[in-house]
């Protein structure tokens, strides 16, 4: 209910005139935010966190993550990063930092993609350098950024405490700088 919430905000803060009881926050059968009027959310929450971002069709789309702070298992490990990422990870202090960065750049670049987590994760690919996520796609990501008409991708990251935050811009079309 918080990320409704929170895009029928992010949505009218762009500009949808609708009252907000006639803001629809659809759903498509992923659970993905639906369009509205070319604007298009996306949404996250954890813990007692929900945000929203708005992107544009046919020029930005955007994508959102917000995540704790907290231990990831070998196994999580090991279907979220290549062997590359995991290596570069640091060790003892500030690896569960570096892993939720990376994981949260991760799934905002794959919601910004439109895909959620049906690519294979590695075909998106995170190093963090000094704490700045720079992302490399490959395989149905790069792919899947080819088929968008995609020309540039950013992504920025913020830390609060136990909570991370990433967004991912994608420019697409002719006027999509990120």
């Amino acid at each position: 209910m918080a990320g409704t919430l929170a895009a029928k905000s992010a949505v009218r803060a762009d500009g949808y005139e609708a009252p907000w009881g006639e803001t629809p926050i659809l759903r498509d059968s992923d659970r993905a935010p639906v369009p509205i009027e070319g604007r298009r959310p996306s949404i996250s929450h954890a813990a007692n966190v929900a945000i929203a971002a708005v992107g544009h069709e046919g020029r930005v789309r955007v994508g959102i993550d917000v995540e704790r702070v907290e231990y990831r298992s070998p196994s999580f490990l090991r279907e979220a990063f290549t062997s590359d990422e995991i290596a570069a990870l640091p060790s003892g202090p500030g690896r569960e930092v570096a892993v939720a960065l990376s994981w949260s750049v991760k799934e905002a670049v794959l919601k910004a993609l439109g895909t959620g987590l049906s690519l294979d994760l590695h075909s998106v690919r995170v190093t963090l350098t000094d704490g700045v996520p720079s992302v490399d796609l490959a395989n149905g990501a790069k792919t899947k950024f080819n088929e968008l008409g995609g020309n540039s991708l950013d992504v920025a990251v913020h830390q609060e405490g136990t909570t991370v935050y990433a967004i991912a811009r994608l420019g697409v079309g002719p006027d999509g700088a990120a």
